[in-house]
Formats: C-alpha cells, sequence, structure tokens
C-alpha cells in the first residue's frame, strides 16, 4: 500500500466537462511539496446512454462545501490540504477546518476516465 502523506496545495487549474471520449468528468491540478498533482478523473455518468450518476454530483456538490465555495470557478487559486501517495491524491481537504472529501468514498478505481 502506498505511504499517505499530507501537505497543503493550490489548486493551479480546473475542469469540468466532457473529455476525448464524451465522458462527463473533473479535474484539479494541484501543486504542492514541488509537484503536480491530478484529483478526480472519475466518469459522473452510468449507462448507456450515458445519465448523469447521483454519488458523482455528490461528490462534487463535497468538494465545492468542503473546500467553502460556492461555484466550480472558485475553485481556481484555492489553497487546501491534499492526502496523498507518490502516484495519486485520495482525498482533498480545507487548509484551516478539519473537512475533507475521499474520492473513494464515492467510486472505486475502475471508473477512472
Amino acid at each position: 500500500m502506498d505511504n499517505i502523506e499530507t501537505s497543503n496545495g493550490i489548486i493551479e487549474s480546473t475542469m469540468f466537462g466532457i473529455e476525448d471520449h464524451g465522458i462527463l468528468t473533473f479535474s484539479l491540478l494541484i501543486s504542492g511539496d514541488g509537484c503536480v498533482q491530478g484529483f478526480g478523473g472519475i466518469s459522473l455518468e452510468r449507462g448507456k446512454p450515458r445519465k448523469g450518476w447521483g454519488r458523482g454530483f455528490e461528490l462534487i456538490r463535497d468538494i465545492l462545501e468542503t473546500l467553502g465555495v460556492r461555484k466550480w470557478e472558485e475553485l481556481l487559486g484555492t489553497h487546501c490540504r491534499i492526502k496523498h501517495s507518490f502516484t495519486k491524491i485520495h482525498s482533498i481537504g480545507h487548509i484551516i477546518e478539519n473537512r475533507w472529501v475521499n474520492i473513494y468514498d464515492y467510486t472505486d478505481d475502475t471508473l477512472r476516465v
């Protein structure tokens, strides 16, 4: 199992939209500790034809509420905490308050885009 570390970060870029394969998704690029890592990249849809997936939208709402913003566009430049391993960010949290969102509480790694 990966060694999990906690550090401060800043959201350098955001994406919420349809990726190259036509899948609705989101991603946050977060810099901290001299590197940049991504958070997100999971499908927010299920089935054929694709339909919005409730847990995916809960995740979006929980990210906004955890980081203390009301709109996706306000995430850019937001300071945060991250729990991460060498390969990925597992959780994102409020910079001061003990509020966290663990992406794996909403889905599993097989749904990555």
